[in-house]
């Protein structure tokens, strides 16, 4: 389906809309839909715990 985007709603209160990013990045008129990631998808804020991968490859 493709990656989905949180943008602030029209309201401008703290409620998302979830729409897939390239509708998004068309929707704001941006040249590319890197534009659009880099602006509007969060990113995690922690890393996932890969401690059992990495100690596999350690080995």
């Amino acid at each position: 389906m493709g990656q989905l985007a949180q943008l602030p709603d029209d309201r401008g209160d703290s409620g998302r809309a979830r729409i897939r990013i390239d509708r998004a990045s068309k929707q704001l008129g941006h040249s590319g839909v890197a534009v659009t990631e880099r602006h509007y998808i969060e990113r995690a804020k922690v890393a996932p715990d890969n401690r059992g991968a990495l100690d596999q490859l350690a080995r």
